[in-house]
């Protein structure tokens, strides 16, 4: 696992475009590659990846912490061909560590009730749920987790 490069940010969003294509075709909007680039050159996220050879196979975008709000785990995606092999297992310890390091008391995340590989992924890490907001995202219902240190 590494931190992203500006050259990786094509192949990221054909990545998150693979994962997520159920939500883009009912409106979820799928970022540039220039506006991931952008976001990590004003330190406004953090992008790590994780390769199969020369093949990026799966990433997580982190919104970094500031003073008036907490970290957030925005995106996880891991390709359906490595799925099950505890690569989102991986990401997210990475994101912990990260977050041991900066010293960050929170860290935010939100997924679908029916998301239920998720919701073991939160439970396992310690995550625990905040909050559920009703129609909150492409007319579904998000459950928010936290985890404190």
């Amino acid at each position: 696992m590494r931190p992203a490069k500006i050259g990786d940010m094509t192949s990221i969003v054909e990545l998150i475009h693979k994962c997520f294509l159920d939500e883009i075709q009912r409106g979820m909007s799928l970022e540039s590659p220039a506006y991931f680039q952008n976001l990590i050159e004003m330190e406004k996220i953090l992008v790590l990846v994780e390769e199969s050879g020369k093949k990026i196979i799966a990433t997580v975008i982190l919104k970094l912490q500031t003073i008036e709000f907490p970290a957030e785990l925005q995106i996880i995606a891991v390709d359906s061909s490595y799925q099950r092999n505890g690569i989102a297992t991986n990401l997210i310890q990475a994101v912990l560590d990260i977050m041991i390091e900066k010293d960050w008391r929170k860290l935010k995340v939100s997924s679908r009730p029916w998301n239920v590989g998720m919701r073991k992924l939160m439970a396992k890490f310690g995550f625990v749920p905040e909050g559920l907001l009703k129609n909150e995202y492409l007319g579904e219902d998000l459950i928010i987790y936290a985890y404190f240190r």
